[in-house]
């Protein structure tokens, strides 16, 4: 009982160290939250690669950019 218990309340709490850590705990350990999110996201960042996002609107603003040109 004692360890399924366990493995539920766990992850609660390292989620919590690391998502709210540097927010509530003294500045020492907050410090390790704050260091161990920042690897985390810069981890999950590097894993995506680099998608240039195309303007849904580009054909649109050439358009407008002809006609006004054109006036």
């Amino acid at each position: 009982m004692l360890k399924s218990s366990l493995w539920k309340v766990v992850p609660l709490l390292l989620v919590a160290y690391i998502g709210f850590g540097d927010k509530f705990l003294p500045p020492n350990l907050g410090r390790y939250s704050s260091s161990t999110r920042q690897a985390i996201n810069n981890y999950l960042v590097s894993v995506f690669p680099d998608k240039e996002i195309q303007n849904p609107y580009r054909k649109n603003e050439e358009i407008i950019m002809q006609v006004e040109k054109n006036k």
